[in-house]
């Protein structure tokens, strides 16, 4: 991935009165190659160099970077947006960085500027359906948690692209070898560590029946999400993928739902 940086202002170049004339400053090993370096003077030793900013020897116009900055990110979307429906039509193994770049509109080239791999964009589209459902799960754990997830489960019936891309790379990457294997372990874990967490909460308040283990339904909870989810995506019109979890939930618990 490359990182793009703004450049806010042009660095002015010192004047002679804020130079030390006795002791001047000298080119670093370290200083970016360019053209325009003037010629040692002749009143300085010849190792030593004025010091021009780089920003003064490769001016960048502020609005400009500004605008350039803008168009890479609004770029870098759309190929996100174009990777996530070639995954859901076909795959991660059946998708190819060079059918992403044509139906984007760019070079196989042009996209390895802003995704150097194949692996390095299927994390940044894992990466993005993170950030997206990360503020719907936030708080402590307990029965609003577990409402949180049901609620996530509303709002992905309303993006079957998603599910679909979510369950075909989920079964892909049981493999130990795909990709994205240690992305969905760890997310797996992390859900069952947070459902189990919000599920402890109910039973050391009562609001659990006395025969039900926490960790056990918060694993059969998680299952029963994903494999719901599948159903969903087969036929919509007999799942009720919000109705039925919340009927699960309603049957552990000795407290109202709502």
């Amino acid at each position: 991935m490359v990182a793009l940086v703004e450049v806010d202002e042009m660095v002015r170049a010192p004047t002679p009165l804020e130079r030390d004339h006795t002791t001047p400053p000298t080119i670093s090993e370290t200083s970016p190659p360019g053209e325009g370096i003037p010629e040692p003077s002749p009143h300085l030793p010849a190792t030593s160099l004025p010091v021009f900013p780089y920003g003064m020897m490769n001016p960048v116009h502020p609005a400009k970077s500004n605008e350039g900055y803008l168009k890479g990110r609004l770029r870098r979307e759309d190929i996100l947006t174009t990777a996530i429906t070639v995954y859901a039509e076909t795959g991660y193994h059946g998708s190819s960085l060079r059918e992403i770049a044509r139906r984007v509109g760019m070079t196989h080239a042009g996209l390895l500027y802003y995704f150097p791999s194949k692996e390095a964009l299927l994390a940044a589209v894992l990466e993005r359906r993170d950030t997206d459902d990360s503020p719907r799960l936030s708080g402590p754990p307990g029965l609003d948690a577990l409402r949180k997830l049901i609620a996530l489960a509303a709002h992905n019936a309303n993006h079957p692209g998603i599910v679909d891309l979510y369950s075909r790379l989920a079964a892909e990457a049981t493999s130990p070898d795909h990709p994205a294997h240690d992305y969905f372990e760890h997310h797996y874990r992390m859900a069952r560590r947070f459902a189990t967490a919000s599920f402890r909460v109910l039973a050391e308040h009562g609001h659990l029946h006395q025969d039900v283990d926490p960790e056990t339904a918060a694993l059969n909870f998680i299952a029963l999400m994903d494999g719901l989810q599948i159903q969903w995506l087969s036929n919509s019109t007999h799942v009720d993928l919000v109705a039925s979890l919340r009927a699960y939930l309603r049957s552990l618990l000795t407290i109202p739902l709502d």
